[in-house]
This record gives structure tokens, sequence and C-alpha cells, in this order.
């Protein structure tokens, strides 16, 4: 495109500007800051009035460069600075005025044109001429053209502005380049062309799309330049359009250039790496280093470094290093001696060592990790699973608890009443008869009412200007912290509708703000009229919906649901027409009876669009950064009018808080918001956290101030000084700890198991159990959570004060239980191994055992040459410090390829599922096949005929399979499932009495109510003591009328046993840990899958087998504490002793590697629903229960409950500050 163009896009956007100015500064776009700043004029000043009242400026406003509008072309000396040398002549004062002289000529001739109708194309042609070549130039156009290109390629300049933007909505050519590399290998093999001869246009539609030119429009001249519904002022687009074209061909010209130096730098990468192979050498290997590291430098630019051509030669690179007895790039320092010699002489120790340090340096930490996260995420190296209300029933509410609900309700203002404000009336309610004739009357327990007043508390402060108190809702699973933020919300808006009546008609305020001389809700002089928002994972919002119109009445709030399929993001708060402006008003006069409920992928994919990213920082000040927890800030450009980024929110409930954990787009939109909102109410019955940083992001989410700022940071470091002393004191006493946890851990299997220590099978479980810790893996893992006693308590301490946290052994004011349920009986069914699955059991252990044997042989080889080197003079700290660790058993890496932890776990689990699976997991390995190409198909050839001999119980394929092929009605609910089909689910399984089966992931686990079931069955074992807890709280919660049975299914020879050891017991851990769920899922997640941000994880692992083919008997097991109503029976019973039996609906849910229960709905008269995980219990009785024998699945036979037939329509279901005076006025609202 020629230069003259760019010149004239100027003058176009004159269109828009009003014809009566005499001036041409006095014109749009010489009047916004926007434009002004990155063309290089000096600010206006900011009494004058003009068309952007923002102020824009980069440092300190100086008064000297204030100009006048009349000033023209005025250039502070920092802009000339960021001109090139040879384009600074064109800024001469001289030249200037030549510009400014044209500019008023131009605008002049424009206005006589516009009177005339002449389109203003023409007035560019006639009057945008310079003179002849050397020639006078009598209106100075030349000058203006010379000055133009000057400013808007100067550096920090208009298209500087423009390759930024592009960059940053992916409009760039090496996007498109790599979008079109994509669909290239996509194509037949006789139409695909090579990587680098993918053609590169100098143009393309994508930069005429509407996003892409309202962001450039924003960018460039402010908000103003685009509307509320992201519609462009139409007479700036030929600007933008010649703007965004220039710089679109200007980086196409260049990304071709770059694409032939890549596709060069490739063929001398594989010229390289094809000599390193064959020679190993050091030279031979710094050369392919070398060209790797030069290829990566231009394969970023070019986009290339993600795609399979450059990987493949990256990995070969890594290998090489492997396989000559070096650790990869996580282990710099760690490195072994080559075992290669060549033909030329075997090279020194030294000499690779220098190579490797070479390859460590240039390639891997030279120019940053290619595996670098979007975000970046606070690394604090610690990771173990802290129970942040561990050693207590009962948090943050013992100054209530000798309250009756009567003088509870009297300190909420409300005296006599016993619900709510805007509460469910329920069917007796005459006004509401007709609508309220199907739903409950809403009445909160007394522990909800404590809850709820213990949040109002910390919202009212008592001075203007500080935060209200975030709370932190840990109630157990089914205690209603639904009820509580409902309660609480609900109560808020009571207070507002007070506030805004004559002083004369309302009720006298809330005893509790005078008890404690907090008048002002969340610092606010009087409680703002404000929407509130409950922050949900996507499975949920359909629940938070339903929930709320379940307790609300009719009209008293309306309940929006924020999804990414409700209409553009941008503008959903703006649009007039739109569900928000509709329920608000169109002067949002009732936003205080607006609820948003917000999916996290929504907010995501809105945070991603509209907030600025981190800052790039590495090491120590991206710690410290992160520490702080500032609050994210809003792209520059981006408009958030009509935005969820751009509201503010009387209260922000986040349900399952715990999973917001990662630096990820969804944590810091959930911060924006938090910070936004007056008061933050966060809600977890899991209150477990597997790394501090977690602890720290909690904090940060909930916007608690002795976590923020200066004062997190300073946390943050006494926490890592903390993480050092007790690195010294684990060197000193490693081998005692593990030891003594060893011998704790090998009596809670023998309890469990009801095994003698003198039985010989005890001698087997004592070696398993040494074995286990003989891992290096396992005694980091312990080392890890030694570490994190002392940090995890001063955390802990630091967070107490917004805690609330009861159980269901919780009393009351009178010393009741607070919640009286129905009876929970749970049982282990023993699933002995067939001989097949025995087989395969033992061929994972030997090869497991010989990999690590090999492994440690090689160790201490390297080990013991490395000290007979070594002269003791020269020893340094380090080594000492590294040999203290090398003889607790700890070795170095090697050669030897090395089983993690997380795959001997996992292999042992399919061994003990389906013997087949293991087969094939093996053959996927030694033939190099992705995971999944053949487990994938296990089951192809299953039929009605062979399902008894090929079943599996545990898995979820498996169950899908099972009850189609039997006819049996059952429906699903995992993460893979769209929210309206979930919810779909939710309603078949409670009101179809054909529909006996419920199968649900872990996904399910939280949130759900399934009281319709009342039997829960654990096909293969979670990984999480708590997480049991939620499982069967879908089902143990207030609504439940039928005793609750549990089943765990478990295999005696197997791995099951261990992972319900380490989810019920703490013998392996302090008593400042619930349980050892980091031994299994966090060696999973972070060595396994390092960059997983799935919550749920499980699902992905659909496919894996479970196998039973044989008889399983159940065993008597512990049962909870609970008593039995109206029943003297003891609190434990074997299954076999069930006195009477009845048909149960049988659901089964799939984890993968974590496993959670199945739930099934009401049963038709005498029948049972059922919920399981991963259960598929066939046969006619539990005592003596056939898994795949043959026997047909029509029904489960469980104990039925002493009452179950109190109502033969009734179905059950099968579920698997410190106080100061207050010296400002004081509020309308108390008056």
């Amino acid at each position: 495109m020629p230069l003259t163009p760019l010149s004239h896009s100027v003058l176009y956007l004159f269109e828009a500007a009003a014809m009566n100015e005499a001036h041409p500064f006095h014109c749009p776009p010489w009047t916004s800051s926007v434009w002004r700043s990155i063309f290089g004029l000096v600010p206006l000043p900011q009494y004058e009035e003009y068309e952007d009242l923002e102020i824009d400026v980069v440092g300190d406003a100086d008064p000297e460069l204030d100009a006048s509008k009349d000033s023209g072309f005025a250039v502070p000396e920092a802009v000339l600075r960021s001109v090139t040398k040879n384009r600074r002549k064109a800024l001469g004062l001289e030249e200037r005025h030549a510009a400014e002289r044209f500019l008023q000529y131009f605008w002049s001739t424009w206005k006589e044109d516009y009177a005339r109708g002449t389109p203003i194309r023409e007035t560019i042609k006639s009057t945008a001429r310079g003179g002849k070549r050397g020639g006078p130039d009598s209106y100075g156009y030349t000058a203006f053209r010379s000055l133009v290109l000057a400013m808007i390629n100067r550096k920090g300049g208009v298209m500087s502005q423009v390759e930024d933007i592009l960059t940053r909505i992916g409009a760039t050519p090496a996007n498109i380049w790599k979008d079109n590399r994509s669909l290239n290998r996509e194509r037949p093999a006789s139409k695909r062309v090579l990587e680098h001869q993918v053609p590169i246009t100098d143009s393309h539609q994508r930069i005429e799309e509407r996003d892409v030119q309202a962001a450039l429009a924003r960018g460039l001249f402010g908000d103003h330049a685009v509307s509320s519904c992201g519609t462009i002022v139409p007479e700036y687009i030929p600007a933008i359009r010649c703007f965004a074209q220039r710089k679109y061909e200007n980086k196409a010209q260049s990304l071709k250039r770059k694409v032939a130096t890549s596709s060069s730098w490739m063929q001398k990468v594989d010229a390289k790496l094809q000599e390193a192979q064959e020679l190993k050498l050091p030279a031979a290997l710094r050369g392919a280093t070398s060209a790797l590291a030069e290829w990566q430098r231009t394969a970023t630019e070019t986009k290339e470094v993600d795609d399979l051509h450059f990987h493949s030669r990256e990995t070969s690179l890594k290998q090489l290093w492997l396989s000559l007895g070096f650790g990869n790039s996580e282990e710099a320092g760690k490195t072994s001696k080559p075992k290669v010699k060549s033909a030329q002489g075997a090279p020194t120790e030294a000499e690779m060592q220098a190579a490797y340090a070479y390859y460590l340096e240039e390639y891997c930490h030279g120019i940053g990790s290619l595996d670098e996260s979007e975000l970046p995420v606070l690394e604090s190296g610690i990771a173990g699973l802290h129970n942040l209300a561990e050693g207590s029933h009962d948090i943050g509410v013992a100054h209530l608890m000798s309250f009756s609900a009567k003088h509870l309700w009297n300190l909420l203002g409300l005296p006599g009443a016993n619900q709510f404000p805007f509460a469910e009336p329920g069917a007796n309610n005459t006004l509401n008869s007709s609508t309220s004739q199907h739903k409950t009357r809403a009445v909160p327990f007394w522990h909800q009412l404590v809850g709820t007043l213990k949040i109002l508390e910390g919202a009212f402060t008592q001075r203007t200007g500080t935060r209200a108190q975030p709370a932190l809702l840990c109630d157990n699973v089914g205690l209603g912290k639904t009820v509580q933020i409902i309660g609480v919300i609900s109560m808020l808006e009571h207070y507002y509708k007070q506030q805004e009546l004559p002083v004369e008609q309302r009720l006298a305020p809330p005893a509790f703000t005078k008890d404690n001389g907090t008048p002002y809700f969340g610092g606010e002089k009087s409680i703002p009229n404000l929407p509130s928002i409950v922050i949900a994972p996507r499975t949920l919002g359909n629940q938070w919906v339903e929930q709320w119109n379940k307790f609300t009445q009719l009209g008293s709030f309306v309940v929006i649901h924020y999804t990414v399929d409700n209409g553009p993001l941008e503008t959903f708060f703006s649009d007039p027409k739109g569900p928000y402006k509709t329920a608000a008003g169109q002067n949002l006069e009732h936003a205080g009876r607006v609820i948003i409920i917000a999916d996290l992928l929504a907010i995501s994919k809105e945070a991603k669009r509209c907030l600025q990213p981190p800052p790039e920082l590495k090491g120590k000040d991206a710690k410290e950064h992160e520490a702080k927890g500032e609050a994210p800030a809003l792209k520059i450009g981006v408009n958030a009018a009509g935005s969820l980024f751009g509201m503010r929110f009387r209260v922000a409930a986040i349900d399952e808080i715990h999973n917001l954990r990662n630096s990820s787009h969804s944590q810091r939109g959930v911060q924006f918001i938090s910070e936004s909102s007056c008061l933050v109410i966060g809600a977890t019955a899991t209150p477990l956290f597997t790394a501090l940083k977690c602890l720290f992001a909690l904090a940060q989410n909930l916007r608690y101030q002795p976590l923020l700022g200066d004062k997190g940071l300073q946390v943050w470091n006494e926490v890592q000084e903390m993480l050092v002393d007790g690195s010294k004191n684990w060197r000193l006493n490693s081998k005692a700890i593990v030891e003594a946890t060893i011998e704790k851990e090998v009596k809670e299997v023998l309890s469990l198991a009801k095994i003698s220590s003198q039985d010989p099978r005890a001698t087997k479980i004592k070696d398993d159990v040494w074995a286990k810790y003989e891992n290096e893996d396992q005694q980091s893992i312990l080392r890890m959570i030694h570490l994190s006693k002392q940090p995890v308590n001063i955390l802990r301490l630091i967070l107490y004060p917004i805690m609330i946290r009861r159980t269901s052994e919780s009393l009351d004011f009178a010393g009741k239980r607070i919640l009286d349920l129905p009876f929970v009986q749970k049982f282990i069914a023993w699933s002995p191994m067939n001989e097949e699955e025995k087989e395969m059991q033992h061929l994972i252990n030997q090869e497991h055992t010989r990999r690590k044997t090999t492994k440690k042989k090689q160790a201490n080889k390297q080990r013991a040459k490395k000290k007979g080197k070594q002269m003791q003079e020269t020893a340094s700290e380090e080594q000492e410090e590294q040999d203290g660790l090398d003889s607790e058993g700890q070795v170095e890496r090697n050669d030897c390829k090395n089983i993690r932890w997380h795959n001997f776990l996992i292999d042992q689990k399919f061994a003990g599922m389906l013997a087949k699976l293991g087969e094939l997991r093996f053959k996927e390995e030694s033939l190099e096949l992705e995971r999944g190409t053949l487990t994938n198909h296990i089951t192809d050839n299953w039929t009605a005929e062979n399902l008894h001999q090929m079943i599996s119980t545990r898995m979820e394929c498996v169950y899908n399979l099972m009850f189609t092929l039997k006819g049996r009605g059952f429906v699903s609910y995992d993460g893979s499932m769209a929210t309206n089909h979930c919810q779909q689910s939710v309603e078949k399984f409670a009101n179809d009495p054909n529909c006996r089966i419920m199968i649900i992931s872990n996904v399910g686990s939280a949130g759900l109510n399934l009281v319709q079931a009342s039997v829960v069955i654990i096909v293969s074992s979670v990984w999480s003591g708590l997480e049991l807890n939620q499982i069967m709280g879908r089902v143990d919660r207030p609504g439940q009328e039928r005793d609750t049975v549990v089943y765990n299914i478990m295999a005696p020879e197997g791995i099951d046993l261990a992972l319900n050891v380490y989810a019920d017991s703490k013998a392996q851990l302090s008593d400042h840990f619930l349980n050892s769920r980091r031994t299994l899922q966090d060696v999973y997640t972070n060595i396994a899958n390092p960059h997983s941000d799935s919550q749920d994880e499980s699902d992905s692992e659909g496919n894996d087998l479970v196998d039973s083919g044989h008889t399983v008997v159940a065993s008597e097991s512990k049962v909870g504490s609970r008593k039995r109503k109206n029943n003297s029976s003891t609190d434990t019973k074997d299954a076999s002793q069930a006195p009477k039996r009845t048909k149960v609906k049988t659901s089964t849910s799939n984890l993968g590697h974590r496993t959670t229960p199945v739930t099934a709905a009401d049963p038709a008269p005498e029948q049972t629903k059922t919920v399981t995980p991963d259960s598929g219990l066939t046969g006619n009785s539990l005592s003596a229960m056939k898994l795949a024998s043959g026997a047909s699945f029509s029904h489960l036979d469980v104990p039925d409950s002493p009452d179950a037939n109190k109502d033969p329509s009734q179905k059950s279901n099968l579920l698997a500050s410190a106080p100061t005076a207050a010296k400002d006025p004081l509020p309308d609202f108390w008056k």
C-alpha cells in the first residue's frame, strides 16, 4: 500500500466534526486526550472543555506542557526523542507551521465542500497535493504528510498501538498463518503442503471484523468512538481500516521473511541433531543446542513452538541427553556421567558437564520455558492436603451458641419472626395459593439463623470507608449454606427497603448493629441499591436458580442466569432490552432485587477479554507480586460499561470457592468482582487445600485484608522462612518421621482389615507399606507435609476470624444436635480378585520393583564414584547437604526409566478392576501408542450374551453399556455434559419412576440435592475422607426421610484398601491434616498432569474399566455415630443381618482416578432408587453377591429401613477488628 493514504487517513476524521468550528484543532480527534497522547501532542489543559475528559498521559502532569487547542502540532521533547532521526526534520518549527497551515486550508475547503454536498474524499483529493518535486508547496501538504508519517510511525505512536491491539486480540498475520497451518493439516494428503509453504497473504478479512475495528477505535480514539452496543462511529472507519491494513501488510511482509528463516533453521536443526546422535560428542551437542535455540527464537515469532514439527525436534534433543545419563531441564545440576564412547574417543566428564550446562542455560533457561502457562502461578514448592477447619466442630459462632431462635430474630431486628424477609410462605398463604400450592414454607433451621447473623455482623462496620469483613462459610455438607446466603441477601434487601421508608414508618434498626456499634454496611453511609451475584461452577448454576425460586416468594427477587449462552457478555448489563435492564429497570430503580447467577465459564471468557494479564515477572518478583494479591485492572481501550466488570454488587457469593486456587482467568475475574462488591461470602463444604498458595488465593478471592498488599507479602515471607527451618529439621529427623509414619499406617491397615498382627497376611501388609515408602516420590510428599505444618497453622489462625464452621455433630443452644437425620450405615463389600487380575497385579509389582532396583543400583554407583573423586578439603556445604539427603534414601536421576508413583497406583487399581485393561495399557506403552488407542475399544465386542464373561463393575463406560444391554433405566451426570442436560438428568431421576439409576462423576459430588435416593455405592475408592462426606451429603441431608446405606466395593488384594486408609485415617500424617490425599491426588495432579486446571479431572478417565468376576461378600464395617431414631439396635451391622430387603435402583458414577458415588431416584412403592459412584452390583443379595457372574442385573437387594413402610407411596432413592468509636454521622438506616 502506498504511504500517501496513510497521511490521508487523518483527514477523513474531519467528517465527524461540527461545521461551525473555526479551527481544525477544535475538532475531533484533536480534542481527544487518547488520540493526542498516542499521536504525540502535548495534553490540553484540564480546565478546557473537550470531548474526552479522561487524561491518559504517562507520567506526572507538567503545567508547561499544557497546550491550547490553538497551539497546533505542539510536541513534547520526550516525543521528539521517540521519532527516528531521519524523520525528525519533519518536526522542526518551520515544518510544523507549514503542516498547521495546510490543515487550516483543508478545514476551510472541507466546510465549503460540505455545504455544497461534495464528499470528503473529493476534498482530500483536491487539497492533498504537494508542489512538484523541488517546487513550491503553497499550502504545506508535503510538510503535513511528512509530519503525520513521522508521528504515526514513531515508537509508541499510532502504528505501535495498532500492532499491540492486533496482537492482543489475535488478529496478526502470525495468528492467521497458524490457523491456516492447522487447516492445512486437516486436508487430504494429496492437497496438503509443507508447513513452511502454507501461503501468507498481505491482507485478511479478519481485520475487517467488528470486534477488531471496535478495539482499534477504542484504543486510538477513546470509548466515545464506539457505541454501547459495539457500533463504531462511521466517520472513524476509513482511518481505522487504513491503519489496520497498513500494519497488517507490514507484519505480513516481516512474517514471510521470518518463515523463510525458520525453514532454514529447521533444516540446520535436523542436520545438527543427526550429527549429535551419531557422534554424541560435546561439540556436536552444543551445535544442536545452539541451532535449536536459534530456531526457537524465530519459531516463537512465527507461532510454531506449539506445533508438532518443533516439539518433535525439541523432544529428540531432550531424549538424547537422557540417554546420555543427564536429567531433564527440571533437574538442572543433577547430572550423571555419560557412558557413551565415540570413534574419536570418550569425552571427559567435565566436557560433557559443560555441554549439558550450555544446553540448560542456552536453551532451557535462556529464553524462557515453552511450557509457561498464560498466567503466572505463585509457586511455594510445598504441597499437602491441608484442612483449614481441622480440629474443630464449630468455628466463628461461639458468641451466639447460647441464644435461642427468638433472641436471634430480635438481634436481626425482626422480633416475632420465623422466616427471612421475602421467604416462601408456603401453600397455606392465601395470597399466593395459586402459585405456592406445590412449594414448602421456607423456615430456616437454628444453625442457619446463627450463620446468617454471623455474616451480617461482619458486613456492618464502625466507620465509613472500611470494607466489610468477608465470610468463609465452611459448614458440612447438607447444613444449608445456600439458605444462609439467601438469608443474608434477603436481610440486606429488607434493610434497604426500610432505609427508603419515611422515618416514622421504619422498624427499629437491628439490635446487633447497636450492640456492636457498627451502623455502616460495607463502610457505606447507606445501603446501596445494587444487585447481588452468586458465582458458581457451570454445573451448579441451574441448581442455584432452582434453590432461589424454592426458598423465596415469587416476585420478590428476579434471578438472572449469566452464561455464555444468554446473549453477548459485553453488553449483558447495558442492553435496554436485555434481562438485566428489564429486571432492574431502565434507571436501575429495582437493582437491589436482581440476583445474578454467574457461571465461572462466562466469567473466565469475559475476564480474558476485559482484564489485563499479570505483569510478566519471574522468580522472586513474580511470587512477591502474587503474594500481594492486587486486584486485576481493565485492559486499556476496553469499554466495560455493559460488561460484568463494569458492575458493582451488594453481595458477591462464591460457591465452591476452594476450587478457585489457580492463577487463571476465572480466578482473576472473581477477584475483580469481589473488589467491586460491598460484601463477599465464600462457601465450601471441603475447606481442603493441596498447597499453601491455595490459602493465599482463598484470601485474595475474598479480598481479606490481612493477606493482601504489604501485609500479605509479609506473611508470605514469614512462611518462606518457616519452610527453610522445616527443611533443616527434616534433614535431621527424616528417618524417624518415616518410620513412625509406616508404623501408624500398618496399624491402620490391619485394623481396617480386621487382621491380627500375628496373622501371616500381616507380614505382607507390612512389607507393602515399607516398600511404598522406599519410593523417593512418596518420601518427598511426606517431607512436603512435614514442612507445611507450621505455615498452615499460621495461615489458619489468620483466616479463623472469617470462618463459620458447623458439622452434623454440632449442638444447638439446648444441647441437641442441629440436625436429626435418619440413620446412616456404611458397609465394605469385599470383591476378591480372580486369578487373571492377581497375575496382572503381580506383573505390575514385579516391573515396578525391577525398575526401582535398577535405578537404585545406578544411583549408588554414581554416588560412590562421585565421592571417590571428591577431595575432602574442597567439599562444599551444598555437597554435604546433598550427601545427607542421599544417606536418607533419596537418589539421583539416571538413565533408568522410572515409574512415577502415580502410575504405579493407577496401574495397581486397574489390575483389580479389569486385567485386560492392564494388558492393553502395557501394549500401548510398548508400541508407543497414544493412551486410549486400545483401551478405549475394550467394550466393542460386548453383547448381552457375553456380558457375564466380559463385565466390569467399576467404571462409568461399563455401566452405561451394561444398563443399556439389560434395559435398565438410568441417567448420567458428568462434567462433559451441557448444563441443561445435567439439569434434565436430575429432574428425570427425581420424577421418573422408571429411572432407577444415576451415574455421577466428580462434579456431582458437590451442590446436588438427591434426597430422593437413599443408597450410595462407591465402586472405586475415593481419595479423601471429606470427598466421601461430600458424596454422602447428596443423600444424607435435610429432606431425607429414609435410612441411608453406603456400600464401598473393595478388592482386598489390591490397592483399594490402601486408598481407603488414605481417605479415612490420619495415620501417616500429623494431627494437622485430615488424610493423605496429597499422596495420591497431588502426585497425579502435579506430576502426571502438571498443566491441568480441571475441576473435574476424573471425568477424562471415563474409559478406564474395572473387572470383578467373583463373589462379593459384605463385611461388617464401622458405622456413623448418629443414633437411629426409634430403634435401639447397635451402630454396627453386617449386611447379611438385614431383616428386610427391597428392590433398589442403582446409580453408578465414574471418576476415573477419583470415584464419586452414584445416586438413584425414588422408586415406585416398595422400591428404592439408587445413586452409585462406579457401582455395578448385581445378584440377589449383598451377603453373597455375584459381580458379573451371569446373574440378571434386574435389581439390587439391600437392607430396608425399619420404617420403610410407613408410607407405601413414598419412594426411596439410592445415590450414591478492634472496636473504635463511630465518629461518622449515623446513616439514615439508623434514624
